[in-house]
């Protein structure tokens, strides 16, 4: 038989210990440094798939997707293309730089129409 009890009652309150905390303190430099590298990894080499990505900036893929997602949401990169995997025949994501953040002000309108 079915629990009544609702879904958000049936956690126990969790207190993290100073180690935990220290971890995501960590963590938040960490990611912040790997958001830099793919950035740069993207904007020198191109289009690239998570796996590569991950080999060449030596980053967990995990952590990889995780920055990638990050990177997109903030429109920096994009997905560039669909491609079959030449090893599990699966669809993947190629992410590039977006242009619009790599020129920057060169896609600004111009609202001056005088001349």
């Amino acid at each position: 038989m079915a629990s009544t009890q609702p879904t958000h009652n049936r956690r126990r309150p969790h207190s993290a210990t100073v180690t935990q905390m220290i971890s995501f303190h960590q963590l938040g430099n960490t990611r912040k440094t790997q958001r830099d590298i793919v950035l740069e990894y993207l904007t020198s080499n191109g289009a690239a798939n998570s796996r590569t990505i991950a080999e060449r900036c030596h980053i967990e893929r995990t952590a990889t997707t995780r920055v990638l997602k990050d990177l997109e949401q903030d429109e920096k990169i994009r997905i560039a293309d669909i491609r079959r995997c030449n090893v599990t025949g699966r669809p993947v994501q190629f992410y590039e730089v977006r242009t619009t953040y790599v020129q920057g002000s060169l896609f600004t309108e111009q609202t001056n129409t005088g001349e």
